[in-house]
C-alpha cells in the first residue's frame, strides 16, 4: 500500500504580520478535524484556538476567551453537527 502525501506550508499568523512569517509566538497543542472534513481547529498554548479551512491558508476564525497557563493542556472538539467547537482551559 503506497499513499502519496504532500506537505504544504501555511502561516497561522494570518494577516497579522502582513505576510508570511516562519515563526509564531505559540505552539499548536492539538488539531481536530470538523465532521464534514472542511475545517481544522488548532488548540494553542496562547489562549487562542484557530479554525482553518482545510487545503487553504484561510483562517476562518480566531477564538479567544479562555485562559491557559503553564499547566494547561488545551484541547478542542467539534460537536457532531460541526456547528460548535468546544475547548478547555
Amino acid at each position: 500500500m503506497t499513499d502519496e502525501y504532500e506537505m504544504t506550508k501555511c502561516s497561522l499568523n494570518g494577516s497579522v504580520t502582513g505576510g508570511f512569517d516562519d515563526f509564531v509566538s505559540f505552539a499548536v497543542m492539538q488539531l481536530s478535524l470538523s465532521p464534514n472534513g472542511k475545517y481544522l481547529c488548532a488548540a494553542t498554548d496562547a489562549s487562542r484556538n484557530i479554525i482553518i479551512e482545510v487545503g487553504t491558508e484561510n483562517i476562518i476564525r480566531d477564538l479567544y476567551g479562555h485562559k491557559n497557563d503553564g499547566f494547561s493542556q488545551p484541547r478542542v472538539a467539534w460537536s457532531s453537527s460541526g456547528q460548535y467547537v468546544f475547548g478547555n482551559t
